[in-house]
């Protein structure tokens, strides 16, 4: 008797500590970066959307009054735990095409939208005709551009080469953050310290070492952006291909991040095929029963509560090689002033990388 008196006061204790040290979240402090690539219509269709669809993301973002703001200043309030603006987003291009210069950056100037570029400067250096100069890109910080880091080379992050040791391998990251940020820094001036991860594939050991290297890190995995996010994994949502169409974008730009009780999110970078996923959040402002995950590759999964704030969920089918995610969403019971533009949508995703060469 006297436990279970014991357990309800601790239960009490614990949850009382929660709304006084904060981690009870404003649900209207929330973000959305979006992130696109080619903005052309003789490119590859999953990483592509025509001009056309471009400007109809932007009047979609000027209609529904839309807070449209560079990066930097996200970053900040984020570092900083400031109240973000209701309906904010953030506009994104990874690889620097040349197709962006000419056919995005018109369009954002006529709106007066500022974007990040993030760039390889190895492809600079290599003067492929796809990607953009470092004079192009200086032209353009003058119109409301920023230049970021895309890595040096873009290679594939998780993956080591031939009888590379861990330290090696440390090492080479290491030196393609750096110098790429050396590079931008020399032609541009820009030096954020933004690091978006090539094919949006990271694992632990590489967020532990953009956080010793003071960079900021961003995936390409889909999620609302909040001051509880963790910075070496900024969850960003794709833009184009299939995911271009204005109806299930709006309801992107209306979602929000969850609140989460422990932020020790798993690795992405797995060795098992059904890795289990299990989150600790703030429970209060969604409807537990309507929480509902789903696998890339396999559609809705199911979500056991493990207690009131514990969630458990894990895929059935097989992780494919390569990529994956789940994706964990449950409506707000107040909608985030979306002023009649649809329901907010709390959202959280967690890539996947199963690779049996790159697990160690």
């Amino acid at each position: 008797m006297f436990s279970h008196v014991k357990t309800k006061i601790c239960h009490s204790v614990f949850l009382f500590s929660l709304i006084v040290g904060g981690l009870w979240s404003n649900f209207a402090s929330a973000a959305v970066i979006l992130q696109y690539h080619h903005v052309s219509e003789d490119t590859p269709f999953s990483t592509s959307l025509s001009p056309k669809q471009f400007e109809s993301h932007l009047a979609l973002l000027k209609a529904n009054n839309f807070n449209v703001v560079p990066l930097a200043k996200l970053i900040t309030q984020l570092k900083n735990k400031e109240v973000i603006a209701p309906r904010t987003v953030v506009i994104t291009f990874d690889d620097g095409y040349q197709n962006v210069a000419d056919n995005a950056a018109p369009l954002l100037n006529e709106y007066g939208y500022a974007y990040t570029i993030f760039v390889n400067p190895g492809a600079i250096a290599r003067q492929h005709n796809s990607t953009m100069s470092w004079e192009t890109l200086k032209q353009l910080q003058t119109q409301g551009a920023s230049i970021a880091n895309h890595t040096l080379h873009h290679d594939y992050l998780v993956e080591r080469q031939p009888n590379e040791s861990k330290q090696q391998w440390l090492d080479r990251l290491t030196h393609d953050f750096t110098h790429a940020e050396q590079m931008i820094a020399k032609h541009t001036g820009d030096n954020f310290r933004y690091l978006a991860y090539p094919y949006g594939e990271f694992n632990s050991e590489i967020q532990s070492l953009v956080s010793s290297l003071n960079f900021i890190g961003f995936g390409q995995h889909s999620g609302a952006v909040g001051i509880h996010n963790d910075l070496t994994r900024i969850p960003r949502f794709p833009a184009s291909g299939p995911y271009a169409d204005t109806k299930t974008l709006l309801t992107k730009l209306n979602s929000l991040p969850f609140t989460f009780i422990s932020k020790q999110f798993a690795d992405p970078l797995t060795s098992s095929t059904t890795p289990s996923l299990t989150l600790k959040l703030d429970t209060r402002n969604f409807n537990k029963a309507q929480l509902q995950c789903y696998a890339s590759h396999e559609g809705k999964i199911e979500v056991t509560w493990k207690d009131e704030f514990t969630l458990s969920t894990q895929a059935t089918k097989p992780l494919p090689e390569g990529r994956s995610r789940y994706n964990c969403t449950a409506p707000a019971k107040v909608n985030n002033d979306t002023k009649g533009t649809g329901p907010a949508f709390y959202w959280f995703s967690q890539p996947w990388v199963f690779n049996k060469s790159s697990v160690n």
